[in-house]
This record gives C-alpha cells, sequence and structure tokens, in this order.
C-alpha cells in the first residue's frame, strides 16, 4: 500500500493534479480514483498479455504530448511514461513481441510493467499513427514478422528485426475503419470495423498476403452489430465483441453478431471500456468522477 501511495504520489507531482483519494471494494467490483483521468482526452484503453501477466494501459492525449498509464488487473498503478521525458519514446500503440515482452510505441517495458528509467529499453520500431495497430504473425514456415496497420489504411510488413518486407500496400476501401482491440495470442484471425457495426473479419495470413500484394477489400462485412460504437471503445473477446453503446451500455454480442446480453448502466455514462479475453471482468473509467472501474460481468 506504500508503495503504491508513492506511485500515485509521484504521478500526482508529473501531472499537476490532485493524485490519489481512496479505494472503495464491492463483491464483484473494485474501483480506484485517480482524478488526473478527468483532465485529458483517453485516445486508448487496452489489456496486453503475455501469457504471464495481464496490464491494463490507458492512453492519454495531454497538451498534445502522448501519456500512458498502466494498471495491473487490480487496478494498481505499475507504471506512467511521457512521450519525450526521461527516455521514453511512445504513440500509446502497445503489442506483445515474439520475445513475448510489452512494447508501447517504440519503448519496451519491464515484464511486471514499471517504466523506471533503468527498466526500459528503446527498440527499432517505425513511427505509427493514433489508433494503428501492430500484430505479430509467424508464418507457416517459422518466420516471424510484424503487421502493421495504420489508420490510413497502409499495411507495413516488417520482419523480427523491424526490417520492412516490401512495399507499403492500402486496404481497399479502407473508410471509417478501426482496427479492434484483441489479444493476438489467443485468434488466428484479426477484426476490421465500422463505426456504423459492419465487422470484417481476416486471417493474419490473409493480412500477411496482403502485405505481397493480394489486397483485402472492406466492401462486404462478415457482418454487423447494431447501435454499438465500433470506431470508439469494443474489445473482441473469446465470447464475442464486448463495446459500449452511445447510451453508456455495455453489450455483449456473439462470435456472428448477435445479441448476448447487456450491462444496463442508469447512473453514468461511460464508453471508455475494455474486457479481459476469457470474457471475467470488464474494465471501464469514469471520466466525470475520475475512477477506474473492475467489474464481474454479470452473465
Amino acid at each position: 500500500m506504500v508503495r503504491k501511495f508513492l506511485l500515485v504520489s509521484a504521478l500526482t507531482l508529473l501531472i499537476s493534479s490532485c493524485g490519489f483519494f481512496g479505494a472503495t471494494a464491492f463483491p464483484t467490483a473494485i474501483s480506484e480514483e485517480y482524478d488526473w483521468l478527468s483532465f485529458s482526452d483517453i485516445d486508448d484503453f487496452y489489456i496486453l498479455d503475455n501469457g504471464s501477466l495481464q496490464l491494463l494501459v490507458v492512453v492519454l492525449n495531454n497538451t498534445s504530448m502522448t501519456t500512458v498509464a498502466i494498471f495491473d488487473t487490480s487496478l494498481n498503478l505499475r507504471g506512467y511514461m511521457r512521450d519525450g521525458e526521461n527516455g521514453i519514446l511512445t504513440d500509446g500503440i502497445g503489442f506483445v513481441d515474439h520475445n513475448d515482452d510489452f512494447v508501447i510505441g517504440k519503448t519496451k517495458i519491464s515484464d511486471v510493467g514499471t517504466t523506471e528509467p533503468s527498466d526500459i529499453s528503446i527498440v527499432n520500431v517505425p513511427n505509427h499513427h493514433n489508433n494503428s495497430a501492430v500484430i505479430s504473425y509467424t508464418h507457416t514456415d517459422s518466420t516471424n514478422y510484424y503487421l502493421e496497420v495504420l489508420n490510413d489504411g497502409n499495411v507495413n510488413l516488417y520482419n523480427d528485426m523491424w526490417v520492412q518486407q516490401g512495399v507499403v500496400q492500402p486496404i481497399n476501401n479502407f473508410a471509417d475503419i478501426k482496427v479492434l482491440n484483441q489479444n493476438n495470442r489467443h485468434f488466428s484471425d484479426i477484426v476490421f470495423a465500422k463505426k456504423s457495426g459492419d465487422v470484417f473479419v481476416y486471417t493474419k495470413s490473409d493480412l500477411y498476403a496482403h502485405a505481397l500484394a493480394a489486397f483485402i477489400d472492406l466492401t462486404s462485412p462478415t457482418f454487423s452489430l447494431t447501435n454499438s460504437n465500433l470506431s470508439g471503445f469494443g474489445t473482441r473477446c473469446s465470447r464475442g465483441y464486448f463495446v459500449s453503446t452511445y447510451s453508456g451500455e455495455y453489450v455483449l454480442y456473439g462470435n456472428t453478431g448477435n445479441e448476448i446480453d447487456r450491462v444496463e448502466n442508469d447512473d453514468d455514462y461511460n464508453e471508455v471500456v475494455t474486457i479481459d479475453y476469457d470474457c471475467e471482468y470488464y474494465y471501464y473509467i469514469n471520466k466525470d468522477r475520475g475512477f477506474i472501474v473492475k467489474e464481474r460481468l454479470p452473465f
């Protein structure tokens, strides 16, 4: 508890906010108050899982500087970093590399999620753009690659030393599209989603072939989800897709787009949401109150 208080106090000084006020525990939920969550726009919210540890990553846009806060799944603050400070180079785009290390932007953090200068290293990762995605891929010949989908629809292919292979290949009809957050350790395919709810599912090998000029075309969706903000915050999980609606509800859709159930949210409007792969716990951020919350999915 002392270490946690010191971490939060240090963060308070860094971002000139009021800091930590306490925590509330419930039988099926926990929450922590970090009131600095109210002071910045949230660009992304996702879980990194290397098979041994899960980290909850919040990407903040604070005075045009990318800022990353890293929590464990008990909502303890593990690390904090801002692009351009203390040797940090990050754009908030996180992935697990082929060595099961956590990388956020160009910065590889410690295997427990800490970001002290002695715990980080800079890797030769190219600059991304906001809402881009990096996907680790192992080809059938056991060669490791990284597939990068930029937010303009361009795809880059790199080997495991981050040397570009071939040329940039644009995805056809990539308009109002986002690569949906997912735990890539468990999926052999990826999901492109439109704000309207149209979902396009392609295998990683399809994306690899696209990077070598066998083009993907996002014209006919695999299926569609209704009343969902798929260009906002949504996560693919083992049971399907967990997304927030414009009215503040959280909905779990099945793998073919059928609605399984939803969590009603009568008190607050919280669209910042993510869920673990097993669909056991979901997490949301209440920006008005400065809370990050972990809830057990009730169905």
